[in-house]
């Protein structure tokens, strides 16, 4: 009882709250995709966004960390003017790379997207390059979520992360009473609106309005360039590991496959953000405790709340066969044992968020990049040796394969850290 009672379980639950509700809403959002778009077009699309998720998700490379952990201190201390400091300078940081990395996506990215996955659709490079007018906006728009998490305000938080894909299922709704015959055109449109939306709910939500752009703190600089070398290492390869399975499909196999898989990947990504919505509420409250043994109480505490969250997705592979043919259509049937298989990872993936909290919290932020690079190799390694032989199936048994080896690492690195305290 102690444990549903405590600070982490309730900012757990308004994380858990949001996560839900967006995740909700971007399973009706893709089914709404899925069905009005069809496999092919629905696979394209898939490609797409993992492509635009990788620029905008390049353009943080620990950026967002750096603010939670920093941020978080300022914030429990009461220190407002070092906290706006931090925001600032966070934002800065942030925007001049974001816009450096689209830069970089615009010119380099584009013709090698069409190089390798021409044969997927012929205008894919033309459809890139228009999505990065999302990653534009995306870049301050994905600064203000994690400044609500610093600030240990989860229910704007919650707030926030659900206006992007709100949006999105209006805008979408709006074109099925306006639109007759959808095109992949329209539909990153529909994703730039999204951004944009995304932006305007951030800015309104966010505890800070004024920014200090042209004031530089060079030693808050050196710090949290400091703490994110390891986190940016750790981020490049995790974001290049995390799209390997869509980028192996599209490669290997179609855009037919790639819908197959999309669409039980929609599924588990709502489970990842969900489950996810622990580390959010952890991260922040761990980064203020000083004693190894508080952290560790902390930790134990969260043995309720993986197990709950693992008979979750217990029951979501009980009911994936029914639950694709309701959203996506009966085209996407094949989809349920791939998803099945997934949860397998998504549930080892659960029993590692605390060990991994713990160690951000407590300085040990190289296990995050031997990690992601052990992982990320057995990923690629696993996606290369199977998907020839048992197709669209083998990128699901390589994703679990992934979680194993991740879990592996991070508990070595845990129990590491506990014979040195």
């Amino acid at each position: 009882m102690q444990t549903l009672k405590s600070p982490t379980f309730r900012n757990t639950g308004w994380s858990a709250i949001g996560s839900i509700a967006n995740g909700i809403v971007g399973a009706i959002s893709s089914a709404i995709l899925a069905r009005f778009l069809g496999v092919h077009d629905f696979g394209t699309l898939i490609l797409i966004l993992a492509l635009l998720n990788l620029v905008t998700d390049l353009s943080d490379l620990g950026l967002n960390s750096a603010l939670v952990k920093f941020g978080a201190q300022r914030a429990r201390n009461g220190e407002n003017e070092a906290f706006k400091r931090v925001a600032s300078t966070v934002l800065r940081m942030k925007l001049l790379l974001g816009f450096v990395i689209v830069a970089v996506a615009l010119v380099i990215f584009t013709p090698v997207v069409g190089f390798f996955f021409g044969h997927v659709d012929g205008r894919i490079g033309e459809y890139f390059t228009l999505s990065l007018v999302a990653a534009v906006i995306l870049v301050p728009a994905t600064f203000f979520p994690a400044l609500l998490q610093a600030s240990q305000s989860f229910r704007l938080y919650s707030v926030a992360m659900v206006s992007r894909y709100g949006s999105k299922l209006l805008l979408l709704l709006g074109c099925m009473g306006l639109i007759s015959n959808w095109s992949l055109e329209q539909m990153v449109w529909v994703e730039i609106g999204s951004a944009c939306c995304f932006l305007i709910a951030g800015f309104l939500l966010s505890p800070v309005r004024q920014f200090t752009l042209g004031a530089r703190d060079i030693p808050l600089e050196k710090n949290i360039l400091g703490f994110g070398k390891w986190i940016v290492l750790y981020q490049v390869i995790s974001l290049l590991g995390g799209k390997v399975d869509v980028f192996f499909v599209g490669g290997i196999s179609d855009a037919a496959a790639l819908g197959l898989y999309g669409a039980a990947m929609k599924i588990a990504g709502v489970v990842s953000v969900t489950t996810y919505s622990y580390v959010s509420a952890l991260l922040p409250e761990f980064s203020t405790l000083t004693s190894a043994d508080a952290v560790t109480t902390h930790r134990k505490r969260s043995f309720p709340i993986v197990v709950l969250m693992i008979a979750g997705i217990g029951v979501l592979a009980l009911i994936s066969g029914p639950l694709i043919v309701m959203l996506f259509g009966e085209e996407y049937a094949a989809a349920a044992p791939l998803l099945q298989v997934v949860c397998i990872g998504l549930s080892l993936n659960v029993i590692g968020h605390p060990y991994s909290a713990v160690l951000f919290s407590q300085n040990k932020p190289e296990v995050f990049p031997v990690s992601s690079i052990i992982s990320m190799l057995v990923f690629a390694g696993a996606n290369m040796l199977l998907i020839p032989y048992l197709g669209v199936m083998g990128a699901a048994v390589a994703y679990t394969l992934h979680s194993v080896a991740l879990l592996s690492v991070t508990i070595f690195y845990y129990r590491s850290w506990k014979r040195g305290t």
